[in-house]
């Protein structure tokens, strides 16, 4: 059977994770956001490795803020796919920007569509199915940096969900699972104005992965302009991507209160069958 189609998510977990993730931000942040992840599983909708560092400013250290907890979300168009995503993490020690242990929760929800095969009276039907599909992530992880390095891993528990219409007895991806998760990411100031960063994660729960490498160039002080590639998939679809990023930050110059993200490109499913590729993801630190 022939598929295309984009990644997204849907299941019992996420509602759960969802509503933990702004629960946690009561009265200290409102925001609506939903969102991978249509993965392109965004799964892939991880945390962000770091904020770039936007130069120094001599800030006395009474005057900047303390953040404790970093929210972000977005969601990505392809072709007619499309998801969003959101999540939260929270700093279990002192400030979400020093080393120490952190606990993320990461929701979202998408929709595909992709043409197969359906055996109906014992002839083959050229069909059309349309998925949904939603995540829920629960993690736990410790960050470390030394020199211009760092790097966050977590693990944990997450529920992924597909359903399908109509029914498609061939895709092995159909159905509410819970399994294991986990996620790696890496940022690295290679300079005062190059930067580079990698996201993977990883769940049991249909063998669902997602990787991404960004490779950025700060063009002005808050504004950083790049490249970013990527591959999610699962165990019945894979697809691959290729984007411009362009990164705009706000906040003060010596820790950024966060960032908004554009991304523009193709991707490609394992047929090599190209489709336009957009995304647009927030973070911010309080």
């Amino acid at each position: 059977m022939v598929q295309k189609r984009q990644w997204s998510w849907r299941n019992r977990l996420m509602g759960m994770a969802w509503f933990a993730a702004w629960f946690i931000n009561a009265g200290q942040f409102a925001a609506v956001a939903t969102n991978q992840t249509a993965t392109n599983q965004t799964m892939g909708a991880p945390e962000p490795a770091q904020l770039p560092a936007a130069g120094k400013a001599n800030i006395p250290k009474s005057a900047q803020k303390v953040p404790m907890q970093m929210t972000w979300g977005g969601g990505h168009v392809t072709g007619d796919d499309w998801s969003i995503y959101t999540g939260t993490s929270a700093s279990l020690s002192g400030s979400i920007n020093e080393n120490g242990w952190r606990m993320r929760l990461i929701g979202g929800y998408g929709s595909y569509t992709y043409e197969g095969t359906k055996h109906i009276d014992g002839r083959s039907v050229q069909t059309a199915f349309d998925g949904q599909s939603s995540f829920g992530d629960v993690l736990v992880g410790y960050r470390l940096q030394t020199g211009d390095l760092i790097v966050k891993a977590f693990a944990g528990i997450s529920s992924v969900g597909h359903s399908v219409q109509p029914f498609d007895p061939d895709n092995t991806a159909i159905g509410y699972r819970y399994g294991g998760s986990a996620a790696f990411e890496i940022w690295f100031n290679t300079s005062d104005s190059l930067w580079l960063s990698s996201e993977t994660t990883y769940s049991t729960v249909f063998d669902t992965y997602n990787a991404t490498l960004r490779a950025g160039y700060r063009a002005w002080p808050q504004l950083s302009l790049g490249l970013e590639t990527g591959l999610a998939g699962n165990n019945d679809y894979t697809a691959v991507r290729a984007a411009g990023v362009a990164a705009a930050e706000f906040g003060l110059l010596e820790a950024q209160d966060g960032y908004v993200r554009i991304s523009a490109g193709a991707s490609a499913d394992r047929d090599m069958e190209l489709s336009p590729y957009a995304a647009v993801s927030f973070a911010l630190k309080y």
